[in-house]
């Protein structure tokens, strides 16, 4: 076998092994790594959809907060409604994740500034209901994105009253601040929650509760954003199982136990597909003490498909909810599959280089050497002439083939010279 083959065929077995070592740490050795990583992965999305939820409600305690000394110190007050609807529609602008801001008093009157694209995209709506010598006066305003008023309107059938809601009589009852649970929003029929707080006069008696509305539809859109994960769900559920809040899913449907028009929060197990088939899991945690939750993370099965489930409870609020995470097994691993191919694509790129380079350096090497092989023959028979001159850029190998050149000039000389003494 000739050198050049020789290289080649070292350069090509070295190549091989080098690929097969390669695949073979990918795939024996890095891909059993990956059911732990994602479930890692999962814990660390619980972590951070919990972080970023109770993130979430910071601008609600800072506006309830600020609020409640304004009206307090009586700058914002019932009897001061113009000045009032500023500061609202205000704090409506510069906090996108409040819905809308109210006030109730004893008395059951009400001042509520909302969010409404009933009359204008990105506009306002303002409610109040005045009780006096002249009954009850409910008028609605509305706003466009400018605060120019583009509608007005009396409301003879409104029936609300802030004293029976559960805002007011938590707030007051506990005579402070309350996170409420989450419920179905009277106007808006949206499910949300309430961050409300009493405000206590001179006299301590109550003399108005301030609230603050948030949509869990907002939350629901935050969670859909904040995971390191592919096609994972993540929700939110209370203690007693309702889903609160979905990525991907609506969590209200009707309640035909409680009228025509009801409505109540989804079940974990309604849940479509295989997060209402894993609730029984889910159900379990739930049901620990909430002094032993932590977050988890557990593999199951549904469908024949394996799941990741992650849960972990919240931390800044009032109510006991819980975050569960879960991502279907394979769709992660497909990721690594992903980067498989573009390994072994790599790979196989990088072996036809290497095919390449090693076939060019067996031919610079081979060529010269066939060369000099053949001037060594000629060297052998003494024929100078018929040798090649060459210039391979090898000092090794034109040193030799002048090496040969000497060799056969000299045999050449020592064969004229035994001719000659045979012929006197």
């Amino acid at each position: 076998m000739s050198v050049g083959r020789k290289i080649f065929l070292a350069f090509v077995l070295s190549q091989l092994v080098t690929v097969a070592l390669i695949l073979a740490w990918n795939f024996y050795i890095l891909r059993p790594e990956f059911g732990p990583l994602i479930a890692h992965r999962a814990e660390e999305a619980v972590l951070q959809s919990v972080a970023a939820t109770d993130d979430f409600f910071v601008p609600a305690e800072t506006t309830l907060q600020t609020s409640l000394q304004l009206l307090s110190e009586h700058v914002l007050a019932l009897d001061k409604p113009d000045q009032l609807e500023r500061y609202f529609i205000g704090q409506l602008r510069a906090r996108p994740h409040i819905e809308g801001l109210y006030i109730g008093n004893p008395a059951g009157e009400f001042f509520y500034v909302m969010r409404s694209d009933e009359k204008a995209a990105g506009g306002t709506r303002t409610k109040v209901i005045r009780t006096g010598a002249q009954g009850r006066q409910v008028e609605l305003t509305w706003r466009g994105p400018d605060g120019a008023v583009i509608g007005r309107a009396s409301d003879t059938a409104d029936t609300y009253d802030p004293r029976a809601r559960g805002w007011y009589r938590s707030a007051a009852g506990r005579r402070g601040r309350v996170w409420t649970e989450p419920y179905i929003f009277f106007t808006s029929r949206k499910p949300g929650i309430t961050l409300a707080s009493a405000i206590i006069g001179k006299d301590k008696a109550v003399e108005a509760v301030l609230g603050v509305d948030i949509e869990m539809d907002q939350i629901s859109h935050l969670l859909g954003q904040t995971s390191l994960l592919n096609e994972k769900s993540v929700y939110i559920s209370t203690s007693d199982g309702k889903v609160i809040a979905h990525s991907n899913a609506s969590v209200v449907m009707p309640d035909s136990a409680a009228g025509r028009d009801a409505l109540r929060f989804r079940n974990i197990s309604e849940l479509s597909g295989s997060e209402g088939r894993l609730a029984e899991g889910v159900r379990q945690w739930l049901a620990k003490p909430a002094a032993t939750r932590g977050a988890a993370v557990w593999e199951a099965s549904a469908s024949g498909q394996r799941y990741f489930v992650a849960v972990g409870q919240m931390s800044n609020i009032d109510w006991p909810w819980q975050l569960v995470v879960m991502v279907p097994r394979t769709k992660q691993l497909e990721v690594g599959s992903d980067s498989n191919i573009f390994l072994i694509a790599a790979l196989g790129f990088a072996t036809l280089f290497a095919f390449a380079v090693a076939y060019a350096t067996s031919r610079a090497v081979g060529a010269p050497l066939a060369l000099l092989l053949a001037n060594a023959r000629q060297a052998r028979q003494g024929n100078i002439e018929l040798m090649d001159d060459l210039n391979t850029g090898s000092s090794e190998i034109d040193e030799t083939n002048e090496i040969l050149k000497e060799l056969a000039a000299q045999r050449r000389g020592v064969g004229s010279s035994a001719i000659a003494g045979e012929n006197p």
